[in-house]
């Protein structure tokens, strides 16, 4: 089957789309909310350039920082949905750097699925050169979209580990689920691979793969193929009671056990 051209549910052809418009969906601001509970002393907001557009990203500092955590959003509006999350990272005490990719929030330019690769790459350069320190000193940590960000970035820019949550393999995986008549996001044309599980096997970082156990839109299937395509080191966590968006809250003391101690087994 090739994977550069799938059509997912014949049953809603009238309603193709293509990849972009199925996977980005930004909301565009002049001001981020950033509503929750960091004091706003511990925000520190930053642009930076990828090609013609500059891009917005934050780094959360909580007092006696224990490390730092580069986060890859998913694919919905910006910054701002997914505070919850930079807010729980920062509760275990890490230091969180998170972007909103080209045309989210206040960053500028359309999302593509070529432009938000070199973004993923630009905010590496980014951190590295905000922290005078290379990208091996730090995880990676990516939600669904944001996933799939992240796991091409390592395969040139290698950190400390790499860590995946609710991500789906690739295309081929959605399209037999479909055709079986399963729930996932079906009825688009995949125009360009996104071959996530191959991007996690070119990469050399260690691997932890997260997945909600009941997640009903992208199956844990999708991180069972992951992980069985990812080199040693890596580990598989099926998290239980866990749908595709709710790991964190459903289980954020695990969340933090498994992400540190992955973190100190292998360089942290």
């Amino acid at each position: 089957m090739n994977s550069r051209v799938i059509i997912l549910s014949v049953a809603v052809l009238p309603g193709c789309m293509s990849l972009d418009s199925f996977f980005f969906n930004p909301l565009a601001v002049d001001e981020y909310a950033f509503d929750g509970s960091i004091p706003a002393e511990h925000i520190e907001e930053v642009s930076f350039e990828s090609g013609n557009s500059t891009l917005a990203g934050v780094w959360v500092t909580p007092p006696d920082a224990e490390g730092t955590l580069i986060y890859f959003h998913g694919n919905k509006e910006n910054i701002d949905a997914y505070w919850d999350r930079v807010e729980a990272y920062y509760e275990m005490g890490f230091r969180v750097f998170t972007f909103d990719y080209r045309g989210y929030g206040k960053s500028e330019g359309e999302p593509t699925f070529d432009g938000v690769l070199i973004d993923g790459q630009v905010a590496i350069d980014h951190v590295e050169s905000y922290t005078e320190q290379d990208i091996s000193d730090f995880p990676l940590l990516g939600f669904s979209l944001g996933g799939c960000v992240a796991s091409h970035t390592a395969i040139d820019r290698t950190p400390q580990v790499l860590i995946t949550e609710a991500m789906f393999a690739n295309p081929d995986l959605l399209a037999s689920e479909a055709a079986a008549g399963m729930s996932v996001p079906g009825g688009w044309l995949y125009e360009n691979p996104f071959d996530n599980a191959g991007a996690v096997r070119a990469q050399d970082a260690p691997v932890l793969v997260m997945h909600g156990a009941i997640d009903d839109y992208i199956s844990p299937a999708h991180a069972r193929a992951v992980y069985d395509t990812a080199q040693e080191p890596k580990k598989l966590w099926l998290v239980p009671g866990a749908n595709h968006s709710d790991i964190i809250p459903t289980a954020t003391t695990d969340v933090e056990t498994q992400i540190k101690d992955w973190i100190s087994a292998h360089g942290g």
